[in-house]
């Protein structure tokens, strides 16, 4: 009975050997997840909004692995019923007080060796296996840095509750949009990208005739994006405050990154919502999912209280063609940009000045949503057939539309239009096809301040000053947070250190970060003095 037991055990362990693989695999190659942190974060931010993407996990994992279960599964059924077999006839000979024979002795002993020896050998494998994919996904760095002291926050950020900005007396619009996954490497290399055919011509045309990327005017620049801002949640509380999200356990940090709408969420950020809303701006976000997910809607209505729009709110104003929608994410970007135009308007209308923000979903990995306004992708070659590659095609489009449609408006020529991309694609398909290229997001600003200076390296860290110096405002220092404000003379942080080594000092333990950004109370410290699951 015992060796039964075993050899249910040891396929057990074989599961465990097969997910722990897959997960691995899963974060790094289909999820592009390039640091602990982010996992962490999303485990504790939980997946509502984003149930698809543990049914695509639980796929791919049955794809990839489920021969292999099937295989062993047969083999530990008759494995097993050969060990209970042996075992039951054993327990009977023993209860009629009968000896075993050298051969059923013999016989059960090799079944109880064997079946231990497997069982131990796959439980060293899967500690073997758990140890190496921890190390791959970056938990011992993560833990290193955790245990690591730096001045890196004392030195170089800048807060903003310290630093006088003022605004002009006439004060312009704002539409912010964060696309999903845009490149500058969807262009061409003529224009600076990657792809011999061109997948956003709209957008470079955009750009370098009437946008201002602080390039030199021939190519497209763009933002690298560094560590703790590599993911959608990371990315728009990078770039409207000047600071990455560097996790650390709410439990423990008394961070708020959970979904409670009662809890302060980065409580000590001051972020672009808040400097608008103490000059007089009505600040909107839009996105075509749940608001809830990875706390976006907590975030931006603690930071400028923001009016909140989502594929909820999208339903019941009548944008979607049912009250049940959903596709993809929940609707796709073209019902997004219909009810931009709707809040746009209705804010212009006001004849305050207005910031709208929306994000854009239709370009998320693994392939993108091709709706029915979008390209076949057997339709041209620079396509290849790959459905992705169609879908930013279809994206460059749909965002140069509405932004011919901003300044055909009334308002148009007092509002500023920031473009820029919310991290690097995570597609696996086009990380392969890039691998050694130096990937940026696109970045232009329309109708903003000319621009005659250097041309500048710079990171999504820079977009918080350089959206306020935009708008027509004065920045006293021209820093906020971690960003520089492009307008100016001064050197960005990616300039000045070199990405490597903000990828180095972002994650690294510091009670500045904790106390002066997230707002830990003292209470929340240990009995040391020191925070609590920091150094």
């Amino acid at each position: 009975m015992s060796a039964a037991l075993l050899v249910l055990l040891t396929y057990i362990l074989f599961f465990l050997v097969c997910l722990v693989r897959y997960t691995s695999y899963h974060l790094r190659v289909d999820l592009q997840i390039d640091s602990f942190y982010q996992i962490i974060f999303n485990l504790q931010m939980g997946m509502e909004g984003g149930e698809d993407v543990w049914k695509d996990a639980a796929i791919g994992f049955f794809n990839h692995y489920g021969p292999a279960l099937a295989i062993m599964g047969i083999l530990a059924l008759f494995a097993f019923i050969l060990c209970l077999k042996n075992g039951i006839e054993v327990f009977r000979l023993k209860r009629e007080y009968r000896k075993l024979s050298l051969n059923q002795k013999k016989a059960h002993k090799a079944w109880l060796i064997g079946s231990l020896a497997c069982t131990i050998g796959f439980a060293s494998v899967l500690g073997i296996t758990s140890l190496r994919e921890l190390n791959r996904l970056g938990y011992f760095r993560y833990m290193e840095l955790q245990n690591s002291d730096s001045n890196f926050y004392e030195a170089n950020y800048v807060n903003p509750y310290d630093v006088n900005i003022t605004f002009p007396v006439k004060k312009k619009n704002l539409v912010y949009i964060f696309m999903e996954s845009m490149e500058r490497s969807y262009s061409d290399p003529e224009h600076g990208g990657f792809y011999e055919g061109n997948l956003i011509p709209e957008l470079t045309k955009l750009s370098l005739e009437k946008g201002e990327d602080f390039g030199d005017g021939k190519q497209l620049s763009g933002a690298v994006t560094t560590v703790s801002s590599t993911w959608t949640a990371a990315a728009l509380v990078t770039q409207t405050t000047g600071s990455p999200l560097v996790y650390v356990d709410p439990h423990e940090g008394g961070n708020g990154y959970w979904d409670d709408s009662e809890t302060p969420f980065l409580k000590n950020l001051k972020s672009l919502g808040n400097i608008l809303q103490d000059n007089g701006y009505n600040n909107s976000f839009i996105c075509g999912s749940l608001g809830t997910y990875a706390g976006r809607q907590n975030f931006f209505e603690q930071h400028g209280d923001y009016a909140f729009y989502d594929i909820e709110t999208a339903r019941e104003d009548g944008i979607t063609p049912t009250k049940d929608y959903n596709v993809f994410w929940g609707m796709e970007d073209k019902y997004l940009f219909d009810y931009a135009k709707k809040i746009i308007t209705q804010e212009a209308a006001k004849n305050e000045p207005f910031n709208v923000s929306m994000l854009t979903v239709d370009t998320h990995f693994p392939h993108g949503y091709l709706c029915e306004e979008c390209p076949d992708p057997n339709s041209d070659p620079k396509f290849n057939g790959e459905q992705i590659k169609a879908v930013i095609s279809c994206s460059d489009k749909q965002v140069s539309d509405f932004v011919d449609w901003i300044y055909q408006q009334p308002f148009g020529k007092d509002t500023v239009t920031v473009l820029v991309g919310d991290h690097a694609n995570m597609s696996a398909d086009l990380t392969a096809q890039m691998q050694g290229y130096g990937r940026q997001v696109y970045f232009t600003i329309i109708n903003g301040p000319e621009y005659h200076g250097r041309v500048k390296k710079y990171s999504t860290l820079d977009m918080f000053p350089t959206t306020v110096a935009a708008l027509g405002a004065t920045i006293q220092g021209n820093r906020l947070g971690l960003g520089t404000n492009l307008y100016s003379n001064e050197f960005t942080l990616y300039e000045s250190l070199g990405l490597s080594s903000l990828n180095e000092q972002i994650p690294a333990a510091s009670d500045y970060y904790i106390h002066e950004i997230l707002g830990m109370e003292s209470s929340e410290q240990g009995d040391n003095g020191q925070p609590k699951g920091r150094k």
